[in-house]
């Protein structure tokens, strides 16, 4: 009898101990829970896509890594593991690495090519909308230059000032594409800066002579009159 009692103290002391155990392991079930799921909370927060993909990723298989590995030891330390099974395990441990380590590495290529090909797009984009800026301006000088020239033209004035105003309008026209050209990125070449800076000095030259050209005595006297006028008024005087 007191035998029996014995053996079934023994016996209650190692369900207990097994309850223990069990219980145990639910904690720690329950804290691997809870950390991962602060982690994915914590990776969610990541702002960056490319960087909170690459995480989701590597937490994927590190934890079934660690899964494995966690299994591995416990039947090891409860002597439930043949020579087999363990090398069967470090084997599916060494895959899941493997396709871990090259799942990241491609998705690190796929994300440097994408960053790549944006940068080129917006490269394209910023040189479009450059020569777009270059082509409106371009036109805006253009514009400024037909002003000019008619104004010239419908100006009262002698032949010699409507040329000095012709060569003046074609001087700013080429000064300001030199200027813009040459503010541009993409300078033009060493030889159509020459020729532009040498059509500026064929204005300057031909600006000199006009200057030189004698004035007649209406000029003196500060009449505007054309060319025309003066004959008219010197045919009529005569």
């Amino acid at each position: 009898g007191t035998g029996g009692t014995g053996g079934s103290g023994g016996s209650g002391g190692s369900g207990g101990n097994t309850r223990n155990l069990k219980s145990q392991e639910q904690q720690q079930k329950e804290m691997l829970d809870l950390r991962r799921k602060y982690e994915d909370a914590m990776t969610e927060l990541i702002e960056d896509e490319d960087n909170r993909q690459y995480v989701q990723m590597q937490n994927k298989y590190n934890r079934e890594i660690a899964d494995l590995q966690a299994t591995l030891e416990k039947k090891k330390a409860a002597k439930q593991l043949s020579v087999e099974d363990e090398k069967l395990y470090n084997q599916q441990i060494a895959a899941l690495t493997e396709v871990r380590d090259k799942k990241l590495n491609d998705l690190v290529d796929k994300q440097n090519d994408k960053l790549k090909q944006d940068r080129e797009k917006k490269k394209r984009e910023q040189e479009q909308a450059q020569q777009q800026s270059i082509r409106m301006q371009e036109r805006a000088i253009q514009l400024q230059y037909e002003y000019e020239m008619e104004e010239a033209e419908q100006i009262e004035s002698s032949e010699k000032e409507k040329t000095r105003m012709r060569l003046e309008a074609e001087k700013n026209r080429l000064t300001a594409l030199l200027k813009l050209y040459q503010a541009d990125g993409k300078k033009l070449a060493d030889e159509e800066i020459k020729l532009i800076k040498k059509q500026i000095e064929g204005v300057d030259q031909e600006l000199e002579k006009n200057k030189k050209r004698d004035n007649d005595l209406y000029d003196v006297l500060g009449f505007k009159l054309t060319d025309e006028k003066k004959e008219a008024i010197d045919t009529a005087l005569n």
